[in-house]
């Protein structure tokens, strides 16, 4: 066997792994649902992550008299929430510990949290460090929600404006 034969056979698996990961992901995606989610920001800095506003979901905190728990759930348990659509938001139906079934299930997997919080991964826009800061005004996040339940930010909407078209109307000497 020659040197780069070797080699060859050492990089081709890798590389055939990483591309089916990011073939299966950008799949589920171009599959999944758009929704429109209802966030409370905050606009924190930080050094090593750069400028972003922290966008954690309304349905991060749910109440029981709005949403249906199958159990009372503990620290670290992976749950599914199923989602309805709803004006202007979509809300929190039902949280259990199994994918909802059916074809026009929506819904998003979390991992409860100590608090009682549920953690979907979705609470960090980053923006320019020059960007305007929109903490203050009525955000919602657009996110792309894979059949799988996994969910990827699409966008933030700044009193329904996508963040980009909306900091591009911003006064220079307000940012």
């Amino acid at each position: 066997m020659t040197r780069a034969l070797g080699l060859l056979l050492c990089l081709v698996p890798q590389f055939l792994v990483v591309a089916v990961l990011v073939a299966r992901e950008e799949l589920g995606l171009r599959r999944g649902v758009q929704v429109r989610l209802e966030v409370r920001p905050i606009d924190p800095m930080s050094l090593f992550a750069g400028r972003y506003i922290s966008v954690p979901l309304a349905i991060s905190s749910l109440d029981s008299k709005h949403t249906r728990f199958e159990k009372d759930f503990g620290p670290g348990s992976v749950v599914y929430v199923r989602l309805e659509r709803a004006e202007p938001y979509w809300t929190a139906a039902e949280v259990t510990s199994r994918p909802p079934s059916g074809p026009e299930a929506v819904f998003l997997e979390g991992i409860c949290s100590e608090r009682k919080r549920i953690e979907f991964g979705l609470d960090t826009y980053y923006i320019p460090q020059d960007g305007a800061d929109p903490s203050r005004l009525k955000l919602a996040l657009l996110v792309r929600v894979s059949p799988e339940g996994r969910g990827q930010i699409e966008d933030l909407l700044v009193e329904g404006q996508p963040y980009a078209r909306w900091n591009a109307g911003q006064h220079p000497a307000s940012r």
